[in-house]
């Protein structure tokens, strides 16, 4: 069959793909999910949309509260947004199209790339992380892309909980990747593969 857009579920089918140059020319490409503060609240109607210009004021924000030490400023964004193969998609409230989250990514060839993922503080743990990924899943194979992969901080457990829960597994590490002040953590690189 087709593809199907928003028909991949998150943990159906995806993972390779080291950090490309272009993206680490744009900005550090360091992938990144943040989606760990308990939640509550009402059940919403969600949308994934494309990325717009006019989102990346929103976007800079989110990604500075969500990763304080490694902000990524609008003109950074812009400028990774416009290599070839890079995309952002958000979720939105489809009632007053808030964001409530949102993720970048590479997709060339038979790799793709989660470049970064993050999650508004009140949205956390409402499968917003999920819905995120499936999207991405679903663009990624309809691409023609083998694999996808990722790096996650060492001192970031729920992300690496929500990425093994959707087939990641850990395939290497970069010492001393992030920086936390004056000290450095470590990358996990997680990769999954996906099927035809």
């Amino acid at each position: 069959g087709g593809c199907r857009r928003r028909g991949a579920a998150c943990c159906g089918t995806l993972a390779a793909g080291d950090a490309t140059a272009a993206a680490a020319a744009a900005l550090p490409a360091r992938p990144r999910y943040h989606d760990t503060a308990p939640a509550r609240g009402t059940a919403v109607s969600r949308r994934v949309r494309p990325v717009e210009a006019a989102d990346l004021p929103a976007l800079a924000q989110l990604h500075a509260l969500c990763f304080p030490e490694e902000r990524w400023e609008v003109k950074a964004l812009g400028e990774l947004l416009a290599l070839a193969g890079a995309s952002g998609h958000l979720v939105e409230d489809a009632a007053d199209r808030r964001m409530q989250g949102f993720i970048l990514d590479l997709i060339l060839a038979a790799d793709a790339e989660i470049l970064t993922l993050a999650v508004t503080p009140e949205r956390r743990r409402q499968g917003v992380a999920r819905i995120l990924l499936a999207d991405l899943f679903e663009r990624a194979r309809c691409a023609g892309a083998r694999g996808i992969g990722l790096e996650v901080a060492a001192d970031n457990p729920a992300a690496r909980r929500l990425y093994e829960s959707c087939g990641f597994a850990l395939s290497g590490q970069r010492r001393g990747y992030y920086r936390r002040g004056a000290a450095t953590i470590d990358a996990l690189i997680l990769r999954r593969a996906l099927l035809p």
